[in-house]
């Protein structure tokens, strides 16, 4: 388990994957929060000795909602990452190898409470490489649940809003950091629809989660402009 814990974190940034963590820990170490990625909370172990190792004081990890409850976390301000549900579906599915739980049984036990997830006879990281839509987006809901089952009450940070991030935390530091490329894994851009998900309640409940979290049914509309053109997108004028 990587050791006693030596302390316990200040920050940690939970998240499905695909919604930026690594952008996350870019932008609070460069403002003088040292945020590993996924170093304490790695998907194969809990790995403590990161914490002083490298000297960090936050962490940002998809692989942190099972252990929100560790000690390690006792006292740590929780702000759960999220991005708009299609464009977290298509990176999933356009990308090589879409993130899925493994087989560590902090992340079994941690979707047991989801008997849905269970239905195929394949191994979790199978069915994740498999790219199901409708099992991607039961997942994008379960990994989320999960979170706030832990941290309840949490904050939740939409990372199309990028170094807005800074305002919930404490620093006395500043940063022009705003390289969002690190929000986009190089994948296909192509669009994407609600139909792509075919059970009618899974897909019911994934749009009702969108507007929880404050997007519209359009994913682009959840990108700034100015992000939009930093990512190479001509401007219609």
């Amino acid at each position: 388990m990587g050791g006693e814990v030596a302390k316990s974190l200040k920050y940690v940034f939970p998240s499905t994957g695909h919604c930026g963590s690594r952008y996350v820990a870019s932008l609070m170490t460069d403002a003088g929060i040292v945020c590993g990625h996924e170093r304490v909370f790695n998907g194969d172990r809990l790995s403590l000795h990161y914490i002083d190792n490298d000297m960090l004081v936050a962490e940002s990890s998809a692989f942190a909602p099972p252990f929100l409850a560790h000690p390690v976390c006792d006292g740590a301000t929780i702000i759960q990452i999220v991005r708009h549900p299609l464009n977290v579906l298509r990176s999933w599915l356009y990308s090589e190898g879409a993130w899925g739980p493994r087989a560590h049984p902090a992340f079994v036990a941690g979707l047991e409470q989801h008997p849905e997830l269970w239905k195929s006879k394949l191994p979790l990281w199978r069915q994740s490489m498999a790219k199901n839509p409708d099992w991607l987006a039961t997942f994008y809901l379960a990994w989320n649940d999960l979170i706030q089952k832990l941290a309840p009450g949490c904050r939740v940070f939409r990372i199309e809003d990028g170094p807005k991030l800074l305002d919930y935390v404490e620093t006395e530091g500043t940063t022009d950091f705003d390289d969002r490329s690190h929000n986009s894994h190089s994948v296909r851009k192509e669009p994407l629809t609600w139909d792509v998900v075919r059970r009618k309640e899974v897909r019911e409940r994934l749009l009702e989660r969108c507007f929880q979290y404050g997007y519209t049914e359009n994913p682009d509309e959840a990108i700034p402009k100015d992000y939009q053109l930093r990512r190479g997108q001509r401007a219609d004028s």
